[in-house]
């Protein structure tokens, strides 16, 4: 039983990590001109595409390049140094949560632009997308994807107003 309650934990510890991680990528490298082609990649595409009261499509848009070979290197990082000194069941059950959460950021912020995603059904996905809306509407603001924890810990976190 004890290895189970480490495997949870190391797999929840590892979600919030990975929101850590992609709330930080997202605030310094994302909105920051210090992140080069990432920073102008994600304000004239992303934002500029799913902005004022287009927000949502019935397609995502095609016209936006994708992030996520930029992440390679930090996952690359991480993932050494995790491999360096934790246990190899430990290791495996790290790299496992760190990407299923990092697969949940990018399905969930897709379905967030989505005007007829399948996800509307519930409750968690409408006051989510409404912070994620928060965040398109004034970019200093809500950072996270599904997580908003880390935006209230480093007081970037708005409320949706109702």
């Amino acid at each position: 039983m004890e290895r189970t309650a480490i495997y949870l934990t190391t797999a929840v510890g590892g979600h919030y990590l990975g929101s850590l991680i992609q709330m930080s990528l997202h605030w310094f490298i994302g909105h920051r001109p210090l992140g080069g082609v990432i920073h102008r990649t994600h304000m004239l595409e992303h934002h500029g595409i799913y902005s004022g009261a287009a927000l949502v499509a019935d397609t995502y848009s095609d016209e936006e390049k994708s992030a996520t070979p930029y992440y390679a290197a930090p996952a690359v990082a991480l993932g050494g140094a995790a491999y360096a000194t934790l246990p190899l069941d430990i290791f495996v059950v790290l790299v496992a949560a760190l990407s299923a959460s990092y697969a949940a950021h990018v399905y969930v912020h897709t379905q967030y632009h989505l005007s007829r995603s399948w996800l509307r059904r519930f409750g968690w996905f409408h006051r989510k997308r409404e912070l994620h809306f928060v965040h398109h509407r004034d970019a200093s603001k809500n950072f996270g994807v599904i997580e908003f924890v880390w935006d209230r810990v480093f007081g970037t976190y708005t409320p949706a107003e109702r």
